[in-house]
């Protein structure tokens, strides 16, 4: 099957059929153990208080809005 070949109601069912699977709840799990981390390493003597909290609300906000 090509992507680019989709119509909406393919694109719908090849969604549907990832929504079926454990790969959604896998890649938000290791997003979230990606943001983790990542925040560990801001907590460092590198970044501002004030840099550490809007990196890490970008951090979050990405990971919310695409999961």
């Amino acid at each position: 099957m090509q992507l680019r070949g989709l119509d909406q109601a393919g694109a719908e069912a090849l969604c549907d059929r990832i929504a079926a699977t454990a790969a959604l709840d896998q890649v938000r799990t290791r997003a979230g153990d990606g943001i983790t981390r990542a925040k560990e390493i801001l907590a460092s003597e590198d970044f501002s208080a004030e840099e550490r909290q809007l990196l890490g609300m970008i951090a979050d906000g990405v990971v919310e809005r695409y999961s």
